[in-house]
């Protein structure tokens, strides 16, 4: 729908929510969201931004499986 500053703002969200039901704890769902919002940023050609979320995403990955 081309909305990627809304997009952005719900994974942002969602990316915090996710940390805090956790209680500090890595989970899948953080990784997922944070892929999806790299995804979103490479709609924005916000590249650095796409590979941060990326990288960490990766990391939560490596250490849940």
């Amino acid at each position: 729908m081309g909305k990627y500053e809304d997009a952005d703002q719900c994974y942002t969200e969602a990316i915090i929510l996710c940390r805090e039901i956790s209680q500090g704890a890595t989970s899948v769902d953080i990784a997922d969201t944070l892929l999806n919002q790299c995804v979103n940023y490479c709609k924005m050609k916000q590249y650095r931004k796409a590979a941060l979320c990326n990288a960490e995403a990766l990391s939560i990955f490596k250490k849940d499986f």
